[in-house]
């Protein structure tokens, strides 16, 4: 299994998590809230390949 060191998420319950799963944790807005940060480009990687298609999305922000 390959997974981050550490993964700080805020405003989620807290419990153990193996991985943190967006769709399942409420955070669908995330694209949203970095585009008001300025953030200009945003990726999602599967390593997996178990809930992307394709494993590597990215996407532009405005």
């Amino acid at each position: 299994m390959i997974a981050p060191d550490v993964f700080v998420v805020f405003e989620v319950d807290k419990k153990k998590r193996v991985s943190y799963k967006v769709w399942e944790e409420g955070g669908k807005d995330k694209p949203k809230k970095y585009s008001l940060l300025g953030v200009q480009e945003y990726f999602q990687y599967d390593p997996t390949g178990d809930h992307l298609n394709p494993q590597l999305k990215g996407s532009y922000l405005f």
